[in-house]
């Protein structure tokens, strides 16, 4: 009866660790496929925020693209104003000269009126000239200011 007793309780703990062998079993392949999901989930992270990353950086690139070439036309538009600035100045000397001969030639000329109109018309030229630089300079003041503003 004791060997009989000692037998029944050695099948039942061969039971009951077969039952915690295979609660163990269950809790390891769950314990296994949670890893392989959170493993999968952290690659996917991973990737995503790489790509931001790279988004990001191609962004911050062109911006700094974009900005050096506003700079280079803010440079250029300057260079242009200049340009036109000094013409202009040398346009209305060149006025004031010819005018100034104008004045000093038209006097005993009052007679010659073909060689009155030549050089009025020199002189309505030159002011046409002025007229037009001081236009474009208008222009390119505009052109600068439009790019300090988007600065």
């Amino acid at each position: 009866m004791c060997q009989q007793k000692q037998l029944l309780d050695q099948e039942q703990s061969r039971e009951q660790l077969k039952e915690t062998i295979n609660r163990l079993e269950a809790a390891r392949k769950l314990a296994q496929n949670k890893h392989i999901e959170l493993s999968e989930r952290l690659k996917e992270t991973l990737e995503n925020l790489q790509q931001q990353c790279k988004t990001k950086t191609l962004a911050e690139r062109k911006m700094a693209q974009d900005l050096k070439n506003y700079e280079n036309k803010a440079k250029n538009l300057n260079v242009c104003l200049v340009e036109t600035s000094s013409k202009m100045n040398y346009y209305t000397t060149q006025v004031k000269v010819q005018t100034a001969i104008v004045e000093r030639k038209m006097k005993p000329l009052y007679l010659d009126k073909d060689r009155a109109v030549f050089m009025k018309a020199n002189l309505n030229n030159m002011r046409q000239h002025i007229e037009e630089l001081v236009h474009r300079v208008k222009n390119l003041q505009m052109q600068t200011s439009g790019l300090s503003e988007n600065e």
